[in-house]
């Protein structure tokens, strides 16, 4: 458990909790201690506090004198495909006397901390509702990296799919499709809890909405990047698609070309094939030699015609 304090606009160290002071308290991993302790100090039913322990979907719950949100913060950073994402829970009690955060090792917690308690930075986190807005900014900042990586990825599809396709791009498309469903679900249920701390709630004055509307300003972006990125994906696979049934066709082109090509030359042999005493045809001195060059001059004269048509 750590315990930090604002104390004339800067935020602090502290060593016991003490509401007498706007406080901070991060629980890392907290233990059924930490959660007792907790419980009796913030007035918070110690079973609420251990459910949150487990994994929840994004969401948020208003009581009386405060609101818990819980988020999901994306340990992945680049994508990939055959890997699903990595995601972490963080969990926010937030009054206007407290801000309780739950989690099991963000990263993001850790930035603010470092950010918060720098000489140079101090100053900026002036208040309980701006710390959590930081730490919730943070955490929508880390979006941008994977939808970055989930670019690259589509644009390398892309090139890879016009120049040849093959069956393990299908594949890798699929793998990304539903590494893009994930994101989509995590994506959408946290825009739905800012939207919440956007339009007020228990712990958020009414003086700091605005950072919460500008946050929920940040999510929307993200939400209609990752929507664009799952068109561009669709497009690929109908691209993918349309690749392959055109190659398949040139494939059944060119052997319906060499089918054509050869039918009229085993009619020529197969006539010719035929166990009959009476063909005149059988007795000429250079008749072998006479089909031969009728069979050739017919076969390039149909590939000539084929090629001039534009069909090979």
């Amino acid at each position: 458990m750590e315990i930090y304090q604002f104390e004339k606009g800067h935020l602090k160290e502290g060593k016991k909790i003490d509401l007498k002071k706007p406080t901070w308290i991060d629980l890392k991993n907290p233990t059924d201690e930490d959660i007792s302790i907790v419980s009796k100090k913030l007035d918070i039913p110690g079973f609420v506090l251990r459910s949150y322990r487990e994994s929840y979907r994004p969401r948020v719950e208003i009581y009386q004198d405060y609101t818990i949100v819980n988020i999901k913060s994306l340990a992945t950073k680049k994508v990939r495909p055959t890997k699903s994402l990595r995601k972490k829970q963080i969990t926010f009690f937030i009054s206007k006397k407290f801000v309780l955060t739950m989690h099991k090792g963000v990263k993001e917690i850790n930035n603010i901390k470092e950010k918060a308690l720098a000489k140079e930075n101090v100053r900026s986190f002036k208040n309980l509702n701006f710390l959590t807005y930081s730490i919730l900014d943070e955490v929508i900042e880390g979006f941008e990296p994977v939808l970055e990586s989930i670019d690259d990825h589509i644009d390398r599809l892309q090139d890879l799919i016009f120049s040849e396709a093959k069956q393990e791009h299908l594949e890798e498309l699929f793998d990304l499709k539903r590494t893009m469903v994930n994101f989509h679900k995590v994506l959408w249920a946290q825009r739905e809890a800012v939207f919440a701390l956007s339009r007020g709630t228990p712990g958020i004055d009414s003086d700091n909405i605005m950072y919460f509307r500008e946050l929920y300003d940040s999510i929307l972006y993200a939400v209609d990047r990752e929507e664009l990125l799952r068109e561009m994906l669709a497009e690929i696979l109908d691209s993918y698609l349309s690749v392959v049934s055109n190659n398949m066709n040139e494939v059944m082109k060119v052997l319906t070309v060499i089918a054509t090509i050869m039918l009229p030359l085993t009619l020529i042999t197969g006539i010719y094939g035929m166990n009959f005493r009476n063909m005149p045809e059988l007795y000429w001195q250079n008749g072998y030699y006479i089909t031969l060059g009728i069979m050739a001059t017919l076969g390039i004269s149909m590939w000539m015609y084929f090629k001039k048509r534009g069909w090979v």
